[in-house]
């Protein structure tokens, strides 16, 4: 089981990749960096957006283990097609930006 140590809110000092999901934390923005541990310590540091969704997604993935990256990126991607991608224009056809983009139902769900 994950156990939170510390949380705080910081402004990057340099870039930082998000463990969420996977994009550069750019140097300057604020960002949420976590100490944890789950039989090892280690930090955890994700975009604010990114800690938002996986806060409201946390219950429908599996929150007695916490959160991998896969998992995140698997929950934003079921969550964008099944209440999302009903309401697109292209929601019948293949739209190209959905599928060039991996990232594209992050940033839908994050509007």
């Amino acid at each position: 089981m994950v156990e939170l140590i510390r949380e705080s809110y910081v402004h990057a000092r340099k870039n930082h990749v998000c463990d969420y999901c996977g994009d550069v934390i750019h140097k300057g923005s604020k960002y949420s960096y976590s100490f944890l541990t789950n039989g090892e310590p280690y930090n955890w540091r994700s975009h604010l957006e990114c800690k938002f969704i996986a806060q409201e997604l946390q219950e429908y993935i599996d929150p007695w283990d916490g959160m991998t990256q896969d998992d995140f990126i698997e929950g934003v991607g079921e969550f964008c097609q099944n209440f999302i991608c009903p309401t697109c224009p292209a929601y019948d056809k293949k739209c190209e930006e959905c599928l060039e983009d991996e990232r594209y139902c992050l940033f839908k769900v994050a509007q």
